[in-house]
């Protein structure tokens, strides 16, 4: 079910060569296959009616703690062979997207905890230790978490490895960098002291993701400035309101997202809410003396 779920052809020998020969195991897939026919086998595959039935079907019949358990094994066992479709299983259950919607807690929300354990067990065993997008996924769930501090070491692992590769795309990378920097001192502003370094970070990026030509068609680093409306209230703007770097770097911004033209993956009306934002965050600052 985990395999359908992330959209994966569950072929029958790659399936047993990821479950152990527990009984539990071996028992849970006979239960499903012989008991109720919610797995059938389709030309050498283990097959679900859908991979959004196999995500309510491993809400309704599994806890998380189960489910954490029989990705952890897999992703140990998967570890054993050389095959790309071991690589690619790996690859898809270390995305935090992917685990919000399959560790779930009763209420439907996802399990933070499981998660997180989830990756520290992924990071105890060593596997995937040079693999950016994995810290770089590590990172992310800390981040939901409200986990800052710790996010951000996972997160600058993640860079530190990127830097040792000649041609590495930072997009990704740089794009939770910003959102990190704005979002951990708006919502902890006491535990840090250096708001208006942060502040002008943030922008300076996301105005060098904007301005990228490459990148015109992007639409996450617009979607920075849906969190400039916390960053800019409360404490933290009662910090920065009269910082002039971080009135020049706003201006930047609007400077760089106005220029921008609408096209087929960023509309106008993403784009003119973005000048909104940006707008409302410039109104909160002191005027310039």
């Amino acid at each position: 079910m985990i395999y359908s779920y992330l959209g994966r052809s569950a072929k029958i020998n790659i399936i047993n060569k990821l479950i152990s020969k527990r009984s539990y195991d071996l028992a849970s897939v006979n239960f499903l296959y012989g008991n109720f026919n919610i797995i059938y086998i389709k030309n050498g595959e283990y097959a679900v009616p859908s991979s959004i039935f196999s995500r309510e079907m491993l809400k309704s019949l599994f806890r998380a703690d189960r489910i954490k358990s029989v990705i952890e094994n897999s992703f140990v066992k998967s570890s054993e062979f050389g095959n790309h479709e071991f690589s690619d299983f790996r690859r898809d259950v270390m995305q935090y997207g992917s685990l919000q919607r399959i560790l779930v807690q009763p209420g439907g929300a996802p399990d933070l905890d499981s998660i997180i354990s989830l990756f520290r067990s992924f990071a105890d065993t060593g596997i995937e230790k040079s693999n950016i997008h994995f810290w770089q996924q590590y990172s992310i769930a800390l981040y939901i978490n409200g986990e800052y501090e710790l996010s951000q070491r996972r997160l600058d692992t993640a860079k530190s490895l990127a830097r040792e590769m000649s041609y590495y795309d930072t997009f990704m990378l740089d794009h939770h960098q910003a959102r990190l920097l704005l979002v951990s001192r708006a919502r902890k502003t006491n535990e840090y002291k250096d708001h208006e370094e942060a502040y002008v970070e943030a922008l300076q990026t996301a105005v060098r993701l904007i301005s990228d030509p490459n990148r015109q068609t992007e639409r996450d680093t617009l979607y920075l400035s849906e969190h400039l409306g916390e960053a800019f209230a409360g404490e933290a703007l009662s910090i920065v309101r009269k910082s002039p770097r971080v009135s020049l770097a706003l201006h930047a911004m609007l400077e760089a997202v106005s220029s921008r033209r609408p096209n087929a993956s960023v509309g106008s009306g993403l784009l003119r809410r973005t000048v909104r934002d940006i707008r409302l965050a410039l109104e909160t600052l002191a005027p310039a003396e």
